[in-house]
């Protein structure tokens, strides 16, 4: 269920939103890109053509593929092709915080760090004994 289609969600539902200030979140995403390259998205880009795969299903016009296979054509230098894939995840980074609004009360935001994983788990905890008591 969508979370921004209120009758669809269960009124029990737990949701959790992960947040972080903006320029830790782009620098997260921008070494996540260069971590993928470096462990070869690139071949394997190559390898899923290789075997078949056109550039015109719609899996390849995913973040990334759409700029790798623009780069391995010729039509853009690889400097612009990591440059695109990191803005495009930018601009979806920042959709992400349209879709799930920091003001919806139904979700409980949380900044991501360390020591998130503990909050998150006592949340969880305390919603499923108040889940066993309604029941």
């Amino acid at each position: 269920a969508s979370v921004r289609n209120r009758s669809e969600l269960d009124p029990n539902s737990l949701i959790i939103g992960l947040t972080l200030p903006r320029y830790e979140l782009y620098r997260r995403i921008d070494n996540r890109v260069d971590t993928m390259l470096e462990a070869g998205w690139l071949q394997e880009l190559q390898c899923l053509l290789d075997n078949g795969y056109s550039t015109n299903i719609a899996a390849m016009s995913s973040v990334g593929y759409r700029e790798l296979a623009l780069y391995m054509q010729g039509e853009l230098s690889w400097k612009e092709a990591v440059h695109r894939i990191k803005a495009s995840t930018h601009r979806l980074a920042r959709n992400q915080y349209t879709w799930f609004s920091l003001r919806d009360s139904r979700i409980h935001w949380f900044e991501a760090s360390a020591s998130v994983s503990a909050q998150v788990i006592s949340l969880i905890c305390q919603a499923s004994l108040r889940g066993a008591e309604d029941n």
